[in-house]
């Protein structure tokens, strides 16, 4: 706050920060004493007899970029203990669930005194003129920004499993409502160099006597280092790292389904031997590989190319994420054109597609008359069941669905009216997947069965509390069947696929 007294000589101010209110007593404490002996002969003071008059000191602060106003920060104050202390306000806390929510903020405040012994009020505003003087409206323009891409390292992609702070793909564990993973940034490639158009000549008449060129204007200092921020090139075990660690997220958590991305393009002519040895490294039925890379229209243009190479996955997401929308998650997301891609990295031909397709390697293709299309839907899983992406992706939906709707089973006394209700709900989820077409089959007992009896509720599982369901489902042919367990234990409710169970 700002304390100031008016005597006959002129303004006494002072400045404090409030370190306590008493609303009862009305009173209020501040940090430092007042200053009622003069230093010098004819130093103003504050005299304690008559009235001090305080008003509060706050900030606002506005951030601009390119002209264009992004954000407001009413209120704020340079207190530590402040409720508005401005990094505390402005900042953002990873760890924070809430605060991951948010938008990153454009900038970033440092407390220059934190860990360290807290400044006297006094030594922060030295004298009153300066205080004011700080607190006027001024306009400062950042400059030297770095990305931080520098120090990028494969555990900002993973996380550290032992630190506090979640970061990486372990932000991603919390959120429910996750269906696909892809981490394309772990291929980041370094960017050529800027080009600069040449100055262009003046123009010459031939029948007039041109003057001579002016003098090239000063080059402005620098403000900044001269340093240019790149990112760093990521060796493939580091690669293989991140995307192995990518497939078990989704294999632990059993929700959501991981696109991989091959290494990035080289200059020599095509292997197919490096993609197969690539895709080699993975087996599972929660993630896909997409070759090749795509080009993209790059509106900087940098190193003069119109285009740019990026991986796959994410365009894959967005072909999955319009099948999912517009037909449903039990088609294939395969056969489905590209959007917003001039082309690809590689030609990939029909004896290629020979090639990786059965090795379960998805080729992205360019098909005369037809476009830019995803030509395969095959997950990296040496399980014959589940080779298939929408059939992986179809059992997680049906699983998530079943374990939200039989919730309410948790601490239901069991008996035969339980099973028959659970069979009932169960039975009419999957029979309305079948109208869609999600399930194969000519009717209902084709498509799907529910088992909710005796047999696999014998009277040693009634005793521990528990209640299993079988749940069989023919997505791809009517004869195979893709089996789910559901389990209800005493406090809760799990669902699990029985290796190897098919009838």
């Amino acid at each position: 706050v700002r304390l100031f007294q008016h005597n006959g000589s002129g303004t006494i101010e002072a400045y404090r920060a409030i370190t306590s209110v008493d609303p009862v007593g009305r009173s209020f404490r501040w940090d430092a004493a007042l200053k009622l002996a003069p230093s010098f002969a004819g130093d103003p003071v504050f005299d304690l007899t008559q009235p001090i008059e305080l008003e509060s000191v706050a900030f606002t602060l506005s951030v601009y970029e390119q002209g264009r106003l992004r954000a407001i920060y009413d209120d704020l104050s340079i207190v530590p203990f402040h409720a508005r202390y401005a990094p505390a306000v402005i900042n953002v806390n990873l760890a924070d669930p809430e605060d991951r929510r948010q938008a990153l903020p454009l900038i970033q405040i440092d407390d220059l005194h934190a860990g360290a012994t807290p400044p006297q009020w006094g030594d922060w505003l030295p004298d009153a003129h300066a205080a004011t003087a700080s607190f006027q409206q001024e306009v400062l323009s950042l400059q030297c920004g770095m990305n931080g891409l520098t120090a990028l390292t494969a555990q900002d992609f993973t996380g550290d499993p032992s630190a506090d702070q979640r970061t990486g793909l372990r932000t991603l564990e919390l959120e429910p409502e996750v269906a696909l993973v892809a981490v394309p940034d772990i291929l980041i490639q370094p960017l050529p160099p800027v080009r600069r158009d040449p100055t262009p000549p003046p123009k010459f008449n031939l029948c007039i006597e041109s003057p001579p060129p002016p003098a090239p204007l000063p080059l402005p200092p620098l403000l900044c280092p001269d340093v240019e921020e790149q990112p760093p090139t990521f060796d493939t075990t580091d690669i293989a790292l991140v995307q192995q660690a990518v497939v078990l997220h989704c294999q632990t958590l059993a929700d959501r389904f991981a696109l991989l991305d091959p290494l990035p393009p080289s200059d020599t002519n095509f292997d197919p031997s490096l993609v197969l040895q690539w895709r080699y490294q993975f087996d599972s039925s929660y993630a896909a590989l997409y070759y090749p890379w795509v080009l993209v229209p790059d509106p900087l243009q940098l190193g003069g190319q119109v285009v740019r190479a990026v991986p796959p996955s994410g365009h894959v997401a967005g072909v999955m994420a319009r099948t999912d929308t517009t037909l449903g998650v039990h088609v294939a997301p395969a056969n489905a054109v590209l959007e917003w891609t001039q082309g690809f990295t590689e030609d990939v031909s029909a004896e290629w597609q020979a090639i990786l397709n059965p090795a379960h390697v998805n080729c992205l293709r360019a098909l005369p008359g037809h476009g830019l299309r995803v030509y395969g839907a095959r997950t990296v899983s040496s399980e014959a069941l589940l080779r298939f992406v929408n059939v992986r992706r179809t059992l997680l939906m049906i699983e998530k669905a079943l374990d939200l709707s039989l919730q309410w089973t948790v601490f239901e006394p069991h008996d035969v009216l339980l099973r028959q209700s659970v069979s009932l709900v169960i039975a009419s989820f999957l029979t309305a997947l079948w109208q869609q077409g999600a399930l194969a089959g000519r009717d209902p007992e084709q498509a799907f069965f529910v088992r909710c009896d005796d047999v696999n509720n014998p009277p040693d599982v009634v005793a521990l509390g528990q209640l299993i369901v079988d749940v069989g489902v023919a997505i791809v042919h009517p004869s195979e069947f893709v089996v789910v367990r559901i389990n209800r234990a005493r406090e809760e409710l799990m669902i699990t696929e029985p290796s190897g169970v098919t009838t």
